[in-house]
């Protein structure tokens, strides 16, 4: 199957989180906008529309379940609206990340999608609400954690736009 896929732990086709962080940071620097505009913030709604889980009682995540969970919802890292997942991608495309959620959330909102940003804001802090989680920490990485996040190639930023 790998020879068919190529190598194990990519995305291929998927509908990454994160693959605009690098736009995302040369806007809050205000450095000149390396891409169409349009094309950022057509990917960046299509994160909103394919990854953002309201709840996730279907969903599998065998790697680490407990940072989103349940009737809680998230922003996924990946999906594959389109088809195509691969048998081995990469190991945390099923997981949840609080810094991920801000980073998209703040992205559509310069994007002028103000209520999309603060659907995934109020969505985020839900799992925080102290019945389960501590408000004033990210579960998914240890205590009082603010994850990094790394830059990826915007190569295939538009592999989830339809």
């Amino acid at each position: 199957m790998l020879q068919k896929e190529g190598p194990k732990y990519q995305y291929g086709k998927g509908c990454l989180s994160d693959s605009l962080f690098g736009f995302w940071m040369a806007r809050m620097y205000d450095l000149e906008n390396p891409m169409d505009e349009s094309m950022i913030k057509r990917h960046v709604n299509a994160v909103y529309k394919y990854n953002l889980r309201y709840n996730l009682n279907d969903h599998v995540n065998p790697q680490r379940p407990t940072y989103a969970l349940g009737n809680e919802g998230g922003l996924l890292l990946c999906t594959w609206p389109k088809g195509g997942k691969l048998s081995l991608p990469f190991v945390s495309s099923n997981e949840v990340w609080t810094g991920i959620e801000y980073q998209v959330a703040s992205h559509l909102m310069l994007m002028g999608e103000v209520e999309k940003g603060l659907d995934i804001v109020r969505t985020t802090r839900a799992r925080y609400n102290r019945s389960v989680r501590n408000p004033f920490d990210e579960y998914e990485c240890g205590y009082w954690y603010a994850r990094d996040v790394e830059l990826r190639s915007a190569a295939g930023f538009n592999r989830c736009l339809f």
